[in-house]
């Protein structure tokens, strides 16, 4: 059983993705009237708690929020949970016997805030690790916002809590984000950061933690000096390099390179078999029977796929809900579902009937699109902030903002919901059709004239002319439509996206 994923598992499945106190194994944790799980997941839904598409019963079991008790609404949806209890026999519902919250990061944010073309993402750095938060895929805690002309955005100085998944090239992509307080306080420096030991330098008592690497390199680093720390939790109360560890301690200033520990634990833990449902993002991917979750090793090669097309699509940057039982260290998987959306949609809401949610009209045509939800589908509420948002509470004439997939039927199914302020119409997809100068996407068409503005993957301005000889059917492409009321479908942008 190798080392390193085992100090992984400890990380990711005993404590939310980022380290924590020990517990019982998988085995131990299961209860009477269902089968022992583990599910490290983030949080999309209340009324109970919904991690990885099960609702878990929280009545009489334990909650620890950073290190320390809590309870259930010390939760919110966007963090990384390790729920620990039991699984029934339908699949979807279980009891919680225990629900760990430890974020990824805690501390300043370095260097100023900077956003993408589409200024749809913004990229800093927390603790030498790279963060990406973005407009529909993090939850902004306790009022946050994302523009930055707005006084509630984060900026360089303000220590944040992140917690989330690290992606291929070892930059930390924020489910959940949570601004502690606004500037630097020298007077309140605490920090945290988990990672591995290395370049331990045992006169100086110093050495790198390194946070997150890409392609085995390292991305994400700081250093350290534990001079003064308390090494009591360490085995044999020693560093050493290859130790995974958090380590807890202060910064002189908010753009220091070097943490003062004060404690440093292992998070070495291991020793966890058994049946795990895991949410993370696709790493180090050679083939379907070798890649990782969450640095996790995976075996998929005798999984099921949802939908089906996923397992000739899996790779690097894919973000995925695995299934299965941890033999060895490896994740012996049978379902692997795609947990991101490569469809958008974003507009008003024409229809709602139980599961299936109507928006539209888009294109020239005036036509709608129809999503269904499940208990996967994560909801946000940024209007009347309700919590649990379901989609019981989608009304008529609502602005939602949707990522989706399309299953093995051709059926979308959301994979978030944000109900939001009215905003610009987007419709993102693969392309079924175009003749210049029209495109069509989830049977919506789309016209295009000479204001409208063209986009290749590098976010590089092209002329139609570049886009109508480049395009091909089944390319990823966004179109804005800012006036649809007004313009009969004409497009203001049309961006081809990875």
């Amino acid at each position: 059983m190798a080392k390193r994923a085992l100090a992984l598992l400890g990380a990711v499945l005993l404590v939310s993705c980022g380290g924590g106190s020990g517990g019982s194994s998988v085995a131990d944790s299961g209860g009477i009237g269902g089968s022992g799980i583990t599910s490290a997941g983030s949080i999309t839904g209340f009324g109970s708690i919904f991690v990885n598409g099960v609702e878990f019963e929280t009545d009489g079991s334990s909650v620890s929020v950073d290190d320390a008790g809590g309870v259930e609404s010390d939760l919110r949806v966007g963090m990384v949970v390790t729920v620990r209890g039991t699984l029934n026999d339908d699949g979807v519902t279980g009891t919680a016997d225990s629900v760990t919250y430890d974020g990824n990061l805690e501390g300043p944010i370095s260097d100023v805030p900077t956003a993408n073309l589409d200024g749809t993402e913004k990229q800093f750095t927390v603790l030498g690790t790279p963060v990406i938060v973005s407009v529909n895929g993090t939850v902004f805690d306790d009022g946050i916002a994302f523009d930055t002309a707005d006084p509630n955005a984060v900026s360089q100085g303000d220590m944040v809590e992140v917690s989330g998944f690290y992606d291929e090239n070892g930059i930390l992509r924020a489910s959940y984000i949570e601004k502690e307080s606004a500037g630097f306080d020298p007077d309140d420096t605490q920090v945290e950061a988990r990672g591995t030991v290395t370049g331990l330098d045992e006169v100086n008592a110093t050495f790198t933690l390194v946070t997150s690497s890409g392609g085995g390199v390292p991305v994400g680093s700081i250093q350290v000096n534990y001079g003064t720390a308390d090494l009591s939790d360490l085995p044999g109360g020693t560093v050493a390099d290859g130790l995974f560890v958090e380590v807890e301690g202060t910064l002189p200033a908010f753009d220091s390179d070097t943490i003062e520990a004060t404690r440093i634990k292992s998070e070495d833990l291991g020793g966890d078999e058994g049946e795990i449902e895991l949410e993370g993002i696709v790493t180090d991917f050679t083939s379907l029977g070798d890649f990782k979750v969450a640095g996790i090793p995976v075996n998929a090669s005798n999984a099921e796929f949802e939908p089906a097309s996923l397992a000739t699509s899996i790779g690097d940057g894919v973000k995925v809900e695995v299934e299965g039982e941890l033999i060895g260290g490896v994740l012996q998987a049978r379902e692997v579902e795609g947990r991101g959306g490569d469809i958008e949609i974003e507009s008003v809401v024409s229809g709602v009937d139980g599961i299936t949610v109507t928006l539209g009209p888009l294109g020239v045509n005036a036509q709608t699109v129809a999503v269904s939800v499940n208990s996967q589908t994560r909801f946000e509420d940024e209007v009347l902030d309700l919590s649990p948002f379901t989609v019981a509470d989608i009304g008529i004439g609502d602005f939602l903002k949707v990522e989706a997939f399309e299953d093995g039927s051709g059926n979308l199914v959301a994979t978030r919901i944000k109900r939001d302020r009215t905003d610009d119409f987007l419709l993102q997809g693969p392309v079924e059709s175009y003749v210049e100068p029209d495109i069509t996407i989830l049977d919506v068409t789309f016209t295009t004239d000479s204001d409208t503005e063209f986009e290749a993957s590098d976010e590089r301005s092209i002329d139609s002319a570049e886009f109508f000889t480049t395009v091909k059917v089944g390319d990823l492409v966004k179109i804005v439509d800012k006036t649809p009321a007004l313009d009969n479908g004409v497009a203001e942008e049309v961006e081809f996206e990875d």
